[in-house]
Formats: structure tokens, C-alpha cells, sequence
């Protein structure tokens, strides 16, 4: 975990950010068009870049928001604090890991 390092932004960082995507996801098609996810976080996880499904810009600090390492799948916000956006994501995680 790498800490938010940031001095133009408050630490830590708690709110919506706008979910971006990194690559091609079958999450795009499920969610609207402009996702917004709630984080509480000090740290975030350093992703590889074939790992990194979607990020959020804070401050200057790219922080991965979901990653995917072949059937392992996690996101650094809350998806259950993400309104409907983040129950879709919880039901996408149900049906696509079964």
C-alpha cells in the first residue's frame, strides 16, 4: 500500500470520484455512463497495468478502483456505499464468480 502523498488534497480522502476506465470491461455496459464510487482511504494499492480495470483520479494520484488478476476481482472503493452503481457491481461480482 502507498499513502496518499498529496499536500493539495485532503488526507484522507472521503467521497465520490468519478470511476475511469483503464480497459475494456463488461462493467461499461452494466453501469452509467459517468460512474461515481464512494472512497474512504489514506493508502492505496499500486496496480499493474494489465491488472487495472478502472481508476479514480485524486488529487494527482491515479488510484486503482477495481483490478482483476485472472478470476480474483476487487475494487478499492465501497461498492456497498456506491448507491446503485455499487449494488450493480456487487451483483456483477455474485454472478461472474460463482
Amino acid at each position: 500500500m502507498i499513502e496518499i502523498d498529496d499536500p493539495t488534497v485532503p488526507i484522507p480522502e472521503i467521497g465520490w470520484n468519478e470511476l475511469e476506465w483503464n480497459q475494456q470491461s463488461r462493467l461499461q455496459s452494466i453501469l452509467s455512463a459517468h460512474p461515481y464510487v464512494y472512497y474512504v482511504h489514506s493508502y492505496y494499492a499500486k496496480a499493474e497495468q494489465e491488472d487495472l480495470v478502472a481508476y479514480s483520479t485524486y488529487g494527482k494520484v491515479k488510484v486503482a478502483g477495481i483490478v482483476r488478476k485472472k478470476n480474483v476481482m476487487g475494487t478499492q472503493f465501497h461498492p456497498e456505499k456506491s448507491g446503485e452503481d455499487g449494488l450493480k457491481i456487487l451483483r456483477y461480482f455474485a454472478e461472474e464468480f460463482k
